[in-house]
């Protein structure tokens, strides 16, 4: 999550736009002399703009240091959440489930007026998914499924929402991480029990896929 990609003060008008870009070794280099900025909104920009550029930069240790920074000036959603990804992604993961417990509870700003918690813990499942922390990723599934009764993807899209089989594509990889520790058969089956029809046909595929895959069912 990005979030105030549109403002920027004078002196980071090359950064921000090195960063929009996606020039991001740019973005930092120009950011990098006003990290100790007099003035906070400068300040508080140089970090944001830093923390994202190594974030795109997979330098996701430097990416924790700027966005923590950028928290201590700042109680919002964006600034939290991207706590939540550069922690998670660095190997820090207490500290990113810390942060997603203050980024739901976070004021939600102007710039990211869209934003909904079944797209964010769908994107914290993902960043957890992808460090190989199955069962934290199937805790944030789980509350992301709740919101699914119409799988149609064109009404989720319009809505904000992760796509249903994006959604269980991360279900099925901690399926396969976690094994015989967790029953990935009968999770499915009660999911299959609270959407629509086209929701229940993806659903069997991936039963049958399970079940081809010799995991229990």
């Amino acid at each position: 999550m990005d979030g105030d990609e549109d403002y920027a003060p004078l002196e980071l008008e090359l950064a921000a736009r090195a960063l929009q870009n996606w020039e991001n070794e740019t973005a930092a280099k120009e950011a990098e002399p006003y990290l100790e900025a007099d003035d906070d909104e400068t300040r508080l920009e140089a970090h944001r703009i830093s923390g994202l550029a190594h974030f795109r930069l997979k330098n996701y240790g430097q990416s924790l240091v700027h966005h923590r920074t950028v928290t201590e000036m700042q109680d919002s959603l964006s600034a939290w959440f991207n706590v939540v990804t550069s922690a998670t992604l660095a190997g820090e993961v207490k500290e990113g489930e810390r942060a997603m417990k203050r980024a739901v509870r976070a004021p939600f700003r102007a710039d990211n007026p869209d934003t909904n918690e079944p797209a964010l813990r769908f994107q914290y499942a993902t960043a957890l998914s992808s460090m190989n922390e199955h069962r934290r990723a199937m805790a944030q599934i789980d509350q992301v499924v709740q919101y699914y009764g119409i799988t149609d993807m064109t009404y989720l899209m319009m809505r904000g929402m992760p796509t249903f089989e994006s959604t269980l594509e991360i279900a099925m990889s901690a399926f396969r991480g976690l094994g015989d520790s967790f029953d990935g058969d009968g999770w499915l089956a009660r999911l299959s029990e609270n959407v629509d029809e086209e929701g229940k046909e993806y659903l069997t595929e991936c039963r049958a896929a399970l079940k081809t895959e010799g995991k229990p069912g």
